[in-house]
């Protein structure tokens, strides 16, 4: 029994010495049993070379390209309403009658007046005063004639003494009388002419002030009857029948919907491009009620001459085919335009490429699966896709989709292919937003400056928090795996 106490407490000093000497092994040299960190686990996708569509959208407002309000022109008491409301109407359609009774008597007093003054003109045109001014004139030159031819024998027969003084006198006297008579009727026949042109350019006067007034009268008559201007949608009668109208008074709408202008307000830096558009009647396609396609293209017809200051934007317009008048004016719609394509584009998914401060980039992984940050310049933005130029990316080359924020240049990863997501993308089938030509909306408020970084932390290859793609929710698996290196 002594023995084997013995035995046994000789095994146990021995596990003991054995125990405190790996324990001081273990404290005193941790960096000789330290192993190698895992490399972090990536998702990367291969660079995709493709000809990639330019589309651009915008949101536009519908607008009639024709609108007319019916207003009642003349006072008076509106007798009939010849439509129904809310229905299409013809062009030229009679759509509302005022009672006419009263203008038709103005136009028969016009008349009335007319007539007077016509006869007034002919009577002033066929008044002869004067030719018996100019036959007045005639005679009172022959009396003077007469009474000058008296006067010569009259001083003859006195200078031979066959005639007294008294009657050479009395012919040198009618003489005088007769020139003197004379001059009188030239006076008055000089008055009477432009006495006559007077009281004819009255008469015509008279003439034309009643003629007029008869045209305005069969003006007013006419606009008791109110047309439809053209084919269009009329609203609702905003005024009964029976009651008086007048002053302008807006009766009822008509809105040309076919073909529909669609209004749109891109931001000022697009002016080149939209430009080139309306010059060429480039094609849109609406997206109507949230995301169905509207089946009829229109085309670009108009740009404004003028950006708005307050906005940076302007104004362009679209005409759209709407022969079932499916679109109404003030409907809200979005306007999709392809304007071209990238040839031999270089695509990766949106979330691979990385902004920040330095400009845009993305980690490659090389064939020794070690991660290099490699500068690119982003083109466009194509249904999740980022058009990418780099001289230093080439189609196959590998890029890291997930797991950018676990990473920095020089390091090695753990890729694995992207399977979430068909890849190479097939791109009729993709779905996304083409890039707006809306103006952007204002920056927020600027972000609170970042703690100082401390010793020990990542290197600046390494992105920053804002580059960093938007964190995902947690799968079931990563709420009970431990991070790779961590202990478990």
């Amino acid at each position: 029994m002594q023995s084997i106490s013995a035995k046994l407490g000789r095994r146990v000093r021995t596990a003991c010495v054995l125990s405190l000497t790996a324990a001081v092994i273990a404290g005193c040299r941790p960096s000789e049993m330290s192993l190698e960190p895992i490399p972090p686990a990536v998702t990367v996708a291969e660079v995709y070379q493709a000809d990639i569509p330019r589309e651009v959208t915008a949101n536009g407002t519908t607008e009639a390209i024709a609108r007319v309000t019916i207003r009642a022109r003349v006072q008076g008491f509106l007798k009939e309403r010849l439509f129904k409301q809310g229905s299409d109407v013809e062009k030229d359609q009679l759509l509302f009658v005022i009672d006419e009774v009263p203008f038709k008597l103005k136009v028969e007093a016009a008349k009335g007046a007319l007539a007077d003054a016509q006869a007034q003109l002919k009577q002033a045109t066929d008044d002869k005063s004067v030719e018996v001014g100019q036959a007045r004139v005639k005679k009172d030159e022959a009396a003077v004639m007469l009474a000058s031819a008296e006067a010569r024998r009259g001083k003859q027969a006195y200078d031979k003494g066959a005639m007294t003084p008294e009657e050479y006198d009395e012919r040198r006297s009618a003489f005088e009388q007769a020139k003197a008579n004379l001059e009188s009727s030239k006076a008055i026949l000089a008055q009477t002419e432009v006495s006559h042109i007077a009281d004819i350019e009255k008469a015509k006067a008279q003439a034309y002030i009643a003629q007029n007034s008869l045209e305005d009268a069969k003006v007013e008559l006419g606009y008791c009857r109110m047309y439809a201007p053209f084919a269009g949608r009329i609203g609702e009668a905003l005024v009964k029948v029976g009651n008086l109208v007048g002053n302008n008074e807006e009766l009822a709408t008509i809105e040309q919907l076919d073909p529909i202008q669609v209004n749109m307000r891109p931001a000022a830096r697009y002016l080149p491009l939209v430009r080139e558009l309306v010059g060429k009647g480039q094609s849109v396609e609406l997206i109507v009620q949230g995301e169905r396609a509207y089946p009829h293209l229109g085309s670009l017809t108009f740009i404004d001459n003028t950006i708005d200051p307050t906005t940076s934007t302007f104004l362009i317009k679209a005409t759209v085919p709407n022969p079932d008048d499916e679109l109404l004016p003030g409907d809200y719609v979005r306007v999709h335009l392809n304007v071209g394509s990238y040839p031999d584009a270089l695509v990766v998914p949106e979330r691979a490429v990385l902004d920040s401060q330095a400009g845009q980039s993305v980690f490659v992984v090389g064939v020794d699966d070690v991660v290099k940050r490699v500068p690119v310049k982003s083109l466009d933005t194509y249904r999740g896709l980022r058009v990418l130029e780099s001289p230093s990316l080439q189609p196959g080359d590998r890029v890291i989709v997930d797991g950018v924020q676990l990473v920095r240049s020089g390091q090695k990863v753990a890729p694995q292919p992207l399977e979430t997501e068909v890849w190479p993308p097939q791109l009729e089938e993709l779905s996304g937003e083409p890039e707006s030509l809306e103006p952007e909306m204002p920056p927020g408020p600027a972000a609170a400056p970042s703690e100082p970084k401390e010793e020990g932390k990542p290197s600046d290859d390494k992105p920053a928090p804002s580059e960093q793609p938007a964190k995902q929710p947690p799968s079931p698996d990563a709420q009970t795996t431990p991070a790779v290196g961590q202990p478990q």
